[in-house]
C-alpha cells in the first residue's frame, strides 16, 4: 500500500488497515480545522457542558477541553482550580486565528492529571499520554524491560544494604562479645594477682610477728640469764 503522505510503499500490519500508524499531526489539523468550522459558523451555538441549553449561549470556546461554554460554564472554569488553567478563546471570528496555538496544548483528562501535558504517543494504546500515565500505565516493551530493570536494581540494591546491614550489626557483636570477654578475663587476672599478693603479705606479715615473738622471748631468757650471774657473783662477794 502507497501511503498518500510520503508517497512510500508500507506493508499492511495484522489487523488491517485500522492497525497502520495513525499520522498524528494530520490528524490534529484536520481536528483543528473542525474546531475552527464549528466555531465559525454563523448563529447561536449551544454550551456544550450544558445539558438542556438554558443557561445562554456559547461564548467562548475551551482550548484544552475543545468545548463550547456557556459564560455559566465559564466562570465555573475560572473559579474551579482544577479547570482555571484551560485555554479560553472568544468566539468572535478575529479570535479564530489564535486558536491553533493554544489548541496545540493537550492536557491529561485522568484525576490529578489535568495540569500535565499530553506528550508522549504510547504505541500499545495508540493514546496520547502525559507523563505520570506513561509512567504507569503505558509502558511500552522497551519502557517495560526498562522499568523491570530498574526495580530489579532497586531490588538488589535494597538486599544488599541488608546484608550488608547484617553483616556489619553481625561484626559489631561479635567484636563487642570479645572485649566483655576480654574485660571479664583481665578483670579475673588483676583479681588473682590482687588476691595472690594479699595472701602473701599475709603470710609476711604472721612469719614477722612469730620472728618478733621469738625476738621477745629470746630478749627476756637472755635478760633473765644475766640477772641470774649477777646475783651470784653479788652473792660470792657478800660470803
Amino acid at each position: 500500500m502507497e501511503c498518500p503522505t510520503c508517497q512510500r510503499s508500507i506493508t499492511i500490519p495484522e489487523g488491517g488497515v485500522n492497525a497502520i500508524p495513525q499520522n498524528l499531526h494530520l490528524g490534529f489539523e484536520v481536528e483543528v480545522a473542525g474546531y475552527i468550522s464549528k466555531i465559525g459558523s454563523d448563529g447561536e451555538k449551544s454550551c456544550d457542558a450544558c445539558i438542556d441549553g438554558s443557561t445562554g449561549p456559547a461564548v467562548v470556546f475551551c482550548c484544552t477541553c475543545h468545548h463550547l461554554l456557556c459564560k455559566p460554564s465559564h466562570d465555573h472554569h475560572k473559579h474551579n482550580k482544577i479547570l482555571q488553567h484551560h485555554q479560553m478563546v472568544g468566539l468572535d471570528k478575529e479570535s479564530l486565528p489564535s486558536i491553533t496555538k493554544p489548541i496545540t496544548k493537550r492536557f491529561c483528562s485522568q484525576p490529578d492529571h489535568e495540569k500535565e501535558e499530553l506528550e508522549y504517543y504510547c504505541e500499545t494504546c495508540q493514546l496520547l499520554t502525559c507523563g505520570d500515565c506513561l509512567h504507569k500505565d503505558h509502558r511500552t516493551n522497551e519502557l517495560t524491560e526498562a522499568f523491570d530493570a530498574n526495580d530489579k536494581m532497586a531490588e538488589q540494591v535494597g538486599t544488599s544494604r541488608e546484608n550488608a546491614t547484617r553483616i556489619i550489626t553481625q561484626a559489631f557483636e561479635q567484636l563487642h562479645q570479645t572485649v566483655v570477654e576480654r574485660k571479664k578475663a583481665l578483670l579475673s587476672h588483676v583479681e588473682a594477682i590482687s588476691l595472690s599478693k594479699t595472701t602473701a603479705l599475709a603470710l609476711q606479715k604472721e612469719q614477722l610477728m612469730k620472728m618478733q615473738d621469738e625476738i621477745y622471748r629470746y630478749t627476756e631468757m637472755i635478760s633473765l640469764i644475766l640477772q641470774t650471774r649477777v646475783c651470784n657473783r653479788f652473792s660470792g662477794f657478800v660470803g
